[in-house]
């Protein structure tokens, strides 16, 4: 069974937020279209209701099968529970809905219904397993696709050919391009949210990295908050250890979490994985490292220390966004303990978030991820010939190349012992797919006269300004890779080499 567009009109969108609404209006036009290579972008902050959306889009009637993608476990337990049917309780308890069955993919989809897996599993099957999947189902659906991805993550997105819908919080250009995202895009920014009281605006204190003050400022907020928790989020195993003795021997109800600990006897104080229900546990302060980053809902928990410099933006965003749920009336509270360079990245992330807030914005932002074509615009502004370096120069031709063009220092050339397995070909095919997904303008030209087993790799980038530590100023980059074989050797030439120096 699952739910028709009468039941989804008449009893579950009233029950929606205008944003949720929105969205799945936004997906629906989009999968009403004729497949075209791209995909939709919905972009909603935590606790905005992303994971309803999920859940009513999955249980459409729409689509028979719906795969769901997530990169840890964690989030792909959370979602089975809520699309199962702990969201449809939780919006209309008093209502009985027919909804489809949710599974655990195995190697395919045989039965109609709803089958989440994480990228991780993806992986562990062969390519003709992953196209027999790609026939059967309906509809692809990405939580939160920011996981650097591995040479095969991405294979495996491009590989699928059907309709495929990404739903992030944390809509960053450098997690995004790779999913070729279209003119199908829907943006409910932070900033939105704290404006329509959906989610609470932080505040921020600049504490003394104390740990006395620390424990004492933490027993008093719990005395004045008796139903609320307290994150403390650190850098390492040994830190969470350190915070756990501290509070544990004053007799607080305290958690912490790490994936070590499992070798280490887990106890009821320390575990593994994070428990479920964590919200409407005992515990008053859970110590973590990157556990509950994502994919935990503890709307109780209204507190969070940060004890290091959070150097990764996504990942702070994701990790406040544990204590910006509405909860009765409690505000959302960190502790910076790093000198106020947090802060500093949080407010940058607000700047961020509330430009793109902005349809002009937003529409650049969504126009920006498609690198390559940024760069082929960029070419193409110039004229035909130009005066440069006291001589009349023609413009370079990306899709051609006169060898004689080309000044290599010698001294960087490397050789590397050839395998009778090597391919020019392969290896030159694995550069293009690397530099690709990371963005970048790529050509192979494997015709040069008179030369070969003779390949070179072409790429055009662009890179933020090395001299611009908060600015974004993006120069553009021509690189080569030059490859040429013989019966024994394999000798490169690599103008960034660092790229090769990762397969030697």
């Amino acid at each position: 069974m699952a739910i028709t567009t009468n039941v989804y009109q008449n009893v579950i969108s009233r029950s929606l937020r205008v944003c949720q609404r929105e969205a799945i209006q936004k997906i629906t036009d989009y999968t009403s279209q004729v497949f075209a290579q791209k995909s939709c972008l919905i972009c909603l902050p935590t606790g905005a209701g992303k994971t309803g959306v999920i859940a009513v889009i999955s249980q459409l009637d729409n689509f028979n099968k719906v795969l769901i993608i997530s990169h840890r476990r964690a989030v792909t337990d959370q979602l089975k529970r809520e699309i199962k049917r702990k969201f449809f309780k939780k919006i209309n308890p008093e209502h009985e809905f027919e909804l489809k069955s949710v599974f655990e993919l195995d190697q395919e989809c045989a039965d109609n219904g709803v089958y989440v897996t994480t990228f991780h599993k993806l992986q562990i099957l062969t390519n003709a397993m992953i196209d027999n999947i790609s026939t059967q189902i309906d509809l692809v659906i990405v939580d939160e696709g920011h996981a650097e991805p591995a040479e095969k993550w991405s294979s495996i997105i491009r590989r699928i050919q059907k309709h495929k819908v990404i739903v992030t919080a944390t809509p960053y250009r450098n997690d995004l391009f790779q999913f070729d995202i279209g003119n199908f895009n829907y943006s409910y920014s932070f900033t939105h949210a704290v404006r329509d009281q959906i989610i609470l605006m932080p505040n921020f204190i600049v504490f003394d990295n104390n740990r006395k003050c620390l424990i004492n400022y933490v027993h008093d907020y719990l005395a004045e908050n008796i139903s609320l928790k307290v994150l403390i989020k650190c850098n390492s195993k040994d830190d969470i250890n350190s915070y756990f003795e501290d509070f544990f021997s004053l007799n607080y109800p305290v958690l912490a979490v790490h994936e070590d600990f499992k070798s280490d006897h887990a106890t009821e104080s320390k575990k593994a994985q994070v428990p479920i229900n964590l919200n409407d546990s005992k515990f008053k302060v859970i110590i973590y490292q990157y556990k509950l980053d994502e994919g935990v809902d503890i709307p109780s928990a209204k507190l969070l220390i940060l004890t290091y410099p959070v150097s990764n933006g996504r990942q702070l965003v994701q990790s406040i966004g544990r204590i910006v749920r509405k909860d009765n009336d409690n505000s959302a509270l960190v502790l910076d303990l790093s000198n106020g360079s947090n802060k500093l990245l949080w407010d940058n992330y607000i700047n961020f978030d509330s430009c793109i807030s902005n349809a002009d914005e937003w529409s650049k932002f969504v126009n920006s991820l498609d690198s390559a074509r940024i760069i082929d615009n960029y070419l193409d502004i110039f004229s035909e010939y130009n005066y440069s370096g006291m001589s009349f120069k023609k413009r370079f031709n990306f899709n051609e190349l006169d060898a004689k063009n080309i000044s290599i220092p010698l001294v960087s050339v490397c050789f590397y012992k050839k395998y009778n397995n090597f391919s020019i070909s392969n290896f030159s095919e694995k550069l293009r797919f690397e530099l690709s997904r990371n963005g970048e303008l790529v050509r192979i030209i494997d015709h040069i006269i008179n030369q070969p087993n003779l390949l070179v790799v072409m790429s055009v980038c662009f890179t933020n300004s090395k001299y611009l530590s908060q600015d974004f100023f993006l120069e553009p980059s021509l690189e080569f890779v030059i490859i040429k074989a013989n019966n024994d050797l394999v000798a490169i030439y690599d103008s960034r080499s660092a790229l090769l120096h990762k397969w030697q």
